[in-house]
Order: structure tokens, then sequence, then C-alpha cells
């Protein structure tokens, strides 16, 4: 009978399991298990496992927010925000958050890249619209001088 009372003092002494859920700010990104890791049986956060068993996918382009809002978020991706995480998935978890961001901003160039190109393209079909509307005219001008003196005789 004393085995009974042992055991409500164990379960006692165990505190209850806490939902965690990650910040609203957080929102935009989604962490799920590589494809190559066997899911975690009792998980109550995404954040919580063995180290490397976490892939960061970004919802939403930083790139799409303000520069000031983007500085800020970064800032706040301290060590404070992975507190049931291991250093090991700490880091991990930072690397892929700044891969993201590298993605971003590649990603960004390229853009820029390219509308670099078509503004060109555009300055060139401009520049070549110009030089025959000059030409038409020209020739237009030479017309009338050449209808001009004729027309007299």
């Amino acid at each position: 009978m004393e085995s009974a009372p042992d055991n409500r003092q164990q379960e006692s002494s165990v505190p209850p399991r806490r939902d965690h859920r990650p910040p609203q700010y957080l929102a935009q990104y989604d962490v799920t298990l590589l494809p190559s890791q066997q899911p975690l049986a009792q998980a109550s956060s995404p954040l919580v496992g063995q180290p490397g068993q976490a892939q960061l996918t970004r919802g939403k382009s930083l790139t799409s927010y303000p520069a000031s809002a983007r500085q800020s978020s970064r800032s706040s991706y301290g060590l404070n925000l992975f507190k049931s995480t291991s250093d090991i998935q700490t880091a991990a978890l930072e690397e892929q958050i700044k891969v993201l961001e590298l993605s971003d901003l590649q990603q960004e160039i390229e853009e820029e890249r390219k509308a670099d190109l078509e503004a060109a393209a555009l300055d060139a079909q401009a520049r070549e619209g110009q030089r025959l509307q000059e030409e038409a005219h020209l020739a237009k001008e030479r017309m009338a001088r050449e209808m001009g003196w004729q027309s007299p005789t």
C-alpha cells in the first residue's frame, strides 16, 4: 500500500506539460522535420527535439517588409527566442535564418538586375524610336523642299 502514495507523490512532483508556442512575430516561419528524420512522438513544440531535426522555412519574405522592420526583426533573433533548444539547435536555426536572409538579398539583387536590363532595353528602344522619328522628319522636310522647288516651274 505504500507504493500507491509514492506514485502519487512522483506524479505531483512532475510539473504539468506546458504548451510552447513561438512569438507572433515568428509566425512567418514554419519549423518542420527533415524528411530523413523520424518525427518526435510527443513533442509539444516544433522547436523541441534533437539537434539537426528542425528545418526552418520562410513563409513570407523578409524583403516584403520595410528595412526598419527587417532590421528590428533581425536584432530580435537572439538566443532568448530559442529557450527550449540546445546551443547546437539555436546555432542551426540562426544559420538557417541567415541563409534565408541571404536568399532574400540574392533574389532582390537578381530582380534589380532584371529590372536594370529591362530599363536598358527600353532606353535603347526609345533612342531607336527617336532616331527613326528624326529621320522621318528630315525626309518630310526634304520632300517639302523638293516639292517647293518643283512647284514654281
